[in-house]
């Protein structure tokens, strides 16, 4: 038991560095690509994205107007399910065109 505390948390301590030697973070979800942390930006500031909806975002690897801008309709589908609680939000207040004016 002892040993694969060991071994477990050696495992953990090198994850954790790994992770912090990354320059960039890494998408949860294949329709994303990964994105350096000093691009990120305020998503608060399109209608329709509030704090909490911002860390959903987050959670799944979209970071910045840029993303938001190329949007398919497949991606959009992805993320309204990612999202979850808010259906159709990201048609209705037009997320795209706000992320491209924001650009």
């Amino acid at each position: 038991l002892e040993e694969n505390n060991r071994r477990l948390k050696n495992e953990l301590q090198e994850s954790v560095v790994n992770q912090n030697q990354k320059s960039y973070t890494e998408p949860m979800h294949p329709f994303v690509r990964p994105v350096e942390m000093h691009e990120r930006n305020d998503l608060t500031l399109i209608k329709g994205i509030g704090p909490f909806i911002e860390k959903r975002l987050n959670m799944i690897g979209i970071y910045t107007y840029h993303q938001i801008s190329e949007f398919t309709p497949e991606i959009i589908e992805h993320v309204t399910k990612a999202i979850e609680f808010f259906p159709n939000r990201i048609l209705r207040d037009n997320w795209v065109g706000q992320a491209k004016k924001l650009l």
